[in-house]
């Protein structure tokens, strides 16, 4: 599965996926590697950009599966109740990831619900200033919840 990642990752460096030229590779992939809501949605995209280039045009069952398990991985952390890992970067970056996918969709009720849910998250952890040790997670936080606040 891993190979899909990097085939993306590859042919989509425009896009910001994947480790920028001064970021490590195993920063990248670690929060992918150790976190399953991360994990599932990383494949669910990564497949649907894969058949996109292929010319399929419609979500393919794989992809779906993908996502189905990021979203329920997800209510699993946030039901359970414990803030600091419903909180985590990997946790954000997820729901961003989400919120960014549903756009593309032109799901815009679902982004904003995504939208909603970061910011909670973010304020929880404290502002944006709380990711300041990861510029580019703090950049992305502050393009959608300026989205969610328009």
């Amino acid at each position: 599965m891993l190979e899909v990642v990097w085939k993306l990752r590859n042919i989509t460096p425009s896009l910001e996926f994947g480790p920028a030229s001064s970021q490590e590779q195993s920063l990248w992939l670690q929060p992918v590697l150790s976190d399953l809501a991360c994990f599932h949605f990383t494949m669910f995209i990564s497949k649907m950009y894969l058949d996109y280039l292929e010319g399929h045009t419609d979500n393919t069952r794989n992809a779906l599966v993908h996502h189905t398990k990021a979203l329920n991985a997800l209510q699993t952390r946030l039901s359970a109740g414990n803030m600091e890992i419903s909180t985590s970067d990997s946790t954000v970056l997820t729901v961003v990831g989400l919120t960014t996918a549903a756009l593309a969709f032109g799901d815009v009720e679902i982004a904003q619900k995504h939208m909603t849910g970061l910011h909670r998250m973010v304020m929880l952890r404290g502002g944006i200033s709380a990711f300041s040790h990861d510029k580019r997670l703090q950049t992305k936080l502050c393009r959608h919840t300026k989205e969610a606040t328009d």
